[in-house]
């Protein structure tokens, strides 16, 4: 069964729960939202600037009020200075008007409570009609923002009163990554919300604006693990609408929620298409249409549709199917236009999308770019999965999976590949096959490793698959492209579980936007190349032990075996004669307890000394 176009819920929307949050430290994760990127900071929007504040002289400063929650500045809660106190940046926002700005911080090792809430207000209401305004509904609220979040709340507050506020923005729609923990906003990263549209009194002609911040952590299951990042805000204005202005987001292309970069001539589908059209201008916006560009032409366009002021529409083209062609790159853009002159036709453009072509053999999701920094475990003792889903349209014998080992692994790492089968219910993972441990060397990092299967596996049609990569100590797989999170169109496809993936450690179980470089490979002569690996058989026992274990060996050849700590250093290296059944014992009594790893021959397991 096909699960690519839903986004299974593995348990409660926390740390370690991977439709719930991601935070993997080793990551660089400042990824955009479906392979596109945002508004640019120079898109400011046409109209008249009726109010301003950029902090810089002290009538700006004090036209705000500062809360707290009885914490003191800097380490947590609300500045306003030229200072960057954030633990994570110290560089601040790159603003327009640079010189001060306001800065919400928090501490990464110590919490001061769980649901702490720290807010900047303006101290007076803003007078739009008396600033040379026409009343909330003929309004924007702008700034520029930097930031990164991780399961916090960070919302953009109207009120009509000082005294009830509305939310008209939270992280679901300021980072470029809606949903993502551990994700970071461009720097700066233009924000603009219509007052209109956000406001129960569309007539309100008084406003006061608030910038607030909650932490959600520590949680009743992990009360030690607290850690947030900070929020900076600089160059607030009001500005007064433009005429015609649509804007659009979340744009998509894929198949069933996937957008592949690498597409088996096998496995060609329907492209889709769709994207969210938003009228922050004043004016209804008729016959609204989505085109799409392939490679500078228009192949495909949505059904027209009204955007009626303050509204967000969302809109799907018809659907492409590529040819069969090998190798051709596709580039896809998507684009708004309406029986209007648009005022600010730059935000009606998404960015292009990363190429994608038809191959004979190879199925992947990442971009095929350099690789980037290596992703996964930083751990040295804990094993992990990681990997991405694949749809099977088709059935398919997959003989191997090409992955990238990426920068920072160790020589002499152990991994090998695995496939489950994705399925309804928990945990939501079916082991289906495995190949055969393999060690870096000086010469795989940065660049691929074929990961044979012994003999091929049968894929079925009408089937999602995880292909993945599972490690025993540190290794880190290359990335290349962003992964969705599952907020917008697409689903969420790329995954990294501690432990396996059909038994992840509690807490433990992500999702991840940098898209690791593992990739299916249906090549058929690659078949039984892998054969001689399984010549030497063995088994280990007892494991755990006191330090002494027994290794019985089956081979007609001579075996190598070593065994190496978690920091990747050999303690023991030994050739054992074998002929038949052979028993042989070594020891590490000698060695402090803890884990080790045991190759013989191409097949590492795991040791542990108790």
């Amino acid at each position: 069964m096909i699960f690519s176009a839903m986004a299974l819920a593995l348990g409660s929307v926390s740390f370690g729960q991977y439709v719930g949050q991601e935070m993997i430290f080793g990551e660089n994760d400042l990824a955009s939202e479906s392979k596109s990127t945002s508004q640019s900071i120079n898109n400011k929007a046409l109209g008249q600037v009726i109010w301003s504040n950029d902090f810089n002289s002290p009538s700006d400063s004090a036209a705000w009020v500062l809360d707290n929650d009885g914490q003191t500045g800097p380490t947590f809660g609300w500045t306003i200075d030229a200072t960057s106190d954030g633990w994570w940046s110290t560089a601040g926002i790159a603003s327009t008007s640079g010189g001060n700005f306001a800065e919400m911080s928090n501490g990464p090792t110590s919490a001061p409570g769980q649901n702490v809430t720290y807010t900047l207000t303006t101290v007076n209401s803003i007078d739009l009609i008396a600033l040379g305004g026409a009343g909330a509904e003929y309004s924007s609220l702008e700034f520029e923002q930097y930031g990164a979040r991780f399961n916090d709340l960070m919302e953009v507050q109207v009120s009509t009163d000082g005294i009830t506020f509305t939310t008209i923005g939270n992280n679901l729609d300021f980072a470029v990554l809606s949903a993502s923990g551990g994700s970071a906003f461009p720097n700066p990263h233009l924000k603009r919300v219509n007052l209109g549209t956000a406001l129960t009194a569309t007539s309100a002609t008084s406003i006061w604006i608030r910038f607030s911040w909650t932490t959600n952590y520590p949680s009743s299951t992990s009360p030690n693990a607290w850690i947030a990042y900070g929020w900076y805000i600089d160059d607030i204005n009001i500005v007064t609408n433009a005429t015609n202005d649509l804007t659009i987001s979340e744009s998509y292309f894929g198949t069933a929620a996937y957008p592949y970069s690498r597409i088996p001539v096998s496995e060609i589908q329907p492209i889709e298409f769709s994207a969210k059209a938003t009228n922050s201008g004043v004016t209804d916006q008729i016959n609204t249409i989505l085109n799409v560009d392939i490679n500078g032409s228009i192949i495909s366009s949505s059904t027209p549709d009204t955007v009626f002021v303050g509204s967000t529409d969302s809109l799907v083209a018809t659907s492409w199917t590529p040819p069969t062609t090998l190798g051709i790159p596709y580039v896809v853009t998507l684009s708004l236009i309406s029986d209007s002159i648009e005022d600010i036709p730059v935000d009606n453009v998404s960015a292009p999308f990363a190429p994608f072509e038809i191959t004979q053999y190879v199925y992947a999701y990442d971009d095929y770019g350099t690789p980037g920094a290596g992703g996964g475990g930083n751990g040295t003792d804990e094993a992990y999965e990681a990997g991405n889903n694949f749809d099977i349209w088709t059935t398919e014998n997959l003989t191997a999976l090409d992955v990238v080992v990426g920068a920072g692994t160790p020589v002499g790492s152990n991994f090998k590949g695995v496939l489950y089968e994705r399925t309804a219910t928990a945990p939501f993972f079916s082991y289906v096959a495995e190949t055969q441990f393999y060690q870096t060397t000086a010469a795989s990092i940065g660049n691929v490793t074929q990961l044979l299967f012994s003999a091929p596996i049968t894929l079925n049609t009408n089937t999602t698959y995880f292909a993945g990569i599972s490690v025993l100590s540190e290794f880190y797989y290359g990335t290349s492209g962003t992964s969705p999170d599952g907020s917008g169109a697409a689903s969420q496809t790329s995954l990294i579980f501690y432990g396996t993936m059909d038994a992840p450690i509690s807490g433990k179980n992500y999702y991840t936007t940098n898209t690791p470089m593992i990739r299916m490979n249906f090549d058929p002569s690659l078949v039984g190349v892998d054969e001689l690996k399984a010549k030497v058989k063995f088994n280990v026992f007892p494991n755990p032990s006191n330090g002494v274990f027994n290794i019985n060996l089956s081979s007609n050849d001579n075996v190598n075996l070593t065994v190496k700590n978690v920091v990747g250093q050999t303690v023991i290296s030994e050739t054992v004669t074998v002929s038949g059944n052979t028993n042989h014992k070594i020891s590490l009594t000698d060695y402090s307890k803890g884990i080790y790893f045991l190759t013989v021959g191409t097949e590492t397991v795991k040791l542990i000394v108790e």
